[in-house]
């Protein structure tokens, strides 16, 4: 069980966790100004633009490919499920806009999970979950991302 201390909420957090091989979890928690901000920025520069959360695979050698997306209805705190994910690959997460012409600006990056199934311990041998801060830019700040890692 994680624990989320109220001095966390409304801190830009975006957290992913790893489920299992095949899934992963994000969760978003911005500020009340970054939410104002990125509105305004929204409605006055980019009307018509949708909230996108992506899930982009990151593998030495090829262009960085977007695996999955989805669009938010808006930036308050939440989570979703990125399913069916290839444990072969290597993943980030971008959190932006794609405006009206499909160009994507960029609002927070997660660093690259490594998820290779030869990295992990066997299922027969005894696992822990084992969250770690990572830190992660954002907007001209840095702040923390947690992931989950086997050990």
């Amino acid at each position: 069980m994680i624990n989320f201390s109220e001095s966390v909420y409304r801190q830009n957090n975006l957290i992913c966790m790893l489920q299992d091989l095949k899934n992963l979890f994000v969760y978003w928690d911005l500020r009340p100004e970054r939410i104002n901000t990125l509105n305004c920025f929204l409605s006055n520069i980019k009307p018509g633009a949708s909230i996108k959360l992506s899930l982009l695979s990151d593998n030495s050698g090829d262009p960085p490919q977007v695996r999955q997306e989805i669009t938010l209805a808006n930036l308050e705190p939440g989570n979703y499920y990125f399913q069916n994910i290839d444990p072969e690959f290597n993943y980030y997460f971008e959190l932006g806009m794609r405006d009206n012409d499909n160009k994507f600006i960029l609002f927070a990056s997660t660093p690259t999970l490594e998820l290779h199934p030869s990295r992990l311990h066997s299922a027969n041998s005894a696992r822990s979950s084992e969250l770690i801060a990572v830190p992660f830019f954002f907007g001209g700040e840095y702040f923390t991302e947690l992931t989950s890692s086997w050990s």
